[in-house]
C-alpha cells in the first residue's frame, strides 16, 4: 500500500487542510502550514491504516505465496479449502493435498514468518489462528518509518 505524495492532512490543532510531502509527514516532522504545530495525528493515522490493511491481507498473502512457492496449481484449490486453512498446520495440509514437495520445515522457515519466529515457538506457529498471527506480524504502535 502506498500513499500519494504530497499527502492531504488536516491539522489536529487548527483544522487547516493542506498537502504535505510524505517523508516529513511519516516521520512526524511536518509542521502545519497555518499554525506550525507538528502533525503527529496524520502520521499515526497512516501507520494505523497500514497496520489494518496488512492484517487484513496477510493471511491471504501468506497462503498464496506458499502455494506459489510450492508450485501448487491454484485452480485445484477451492475457495472453501482456502477459507478452511485457518492455521499454519491446515495450510501445510492444503499444500500436501496439492501434491507439493514443500516440507513443513520449509513452511516454518518461510520468510513471511521471520518476525513471528522471533517471538513464537514452532508449536504456537502451527496452532495459532492465521488472523492472530497476522496481528502479531503487525505490531500495534510501530515507530515512524517502521512500516513504510
Amino acid at each position: 500500500m502506498h500513499f500519494m505524495d504530497p499527502f492531504p492532512a488536516r491539522c489536529e490543532f487548527c483544522q487547516y487542510l493542506a498537502y504535505y510531502p510524505l517523508e516529513p509527514l511519516k516521520a512526524e516532522k511536518a509542521g502545519c502550514l497555518s499554525c506550525g504545530k507538528v502533525l503527529r495525528k496524520a502520521a499515526r493515522s497512516m501507520r494505523h491504516t497500514l497496520r489494518e490493511h496488512g492484517i487484513e491481507i496477510w493471511r491471504h498473502a501468506l497462503v498464496f505465496e506458499l502455494m506459489l512457492k510450492a508450485d501448487v496449481d491454484l485452480d485445484l484449490v477451492s475457495d472453501e479449502e482456502f477459507d478452511n486453512a485457518t492455521t499454519l498446520s491446515a495450510v501445510i495440509a492444503l499444500l500436501q493435498q496439492g501434491a507439493s514437495a514443500m516440507t513443513p520445515r520449509e513452511v516454518l522457515d518461510f520468510e513471511m514468518l521471520d518476525y513471528l519466529r522471533t517471538t513464537l515457538d514452532e508449536a504456537q506457529l502451527l496452532s495459532l489462528d492465521l488472523k492472530a498471527l497476522a496481528r502479531l506480524a503487525y505490531p500495534e504502535d510501530p515507530e515512524p518509518y517502521d512500516m513504510f
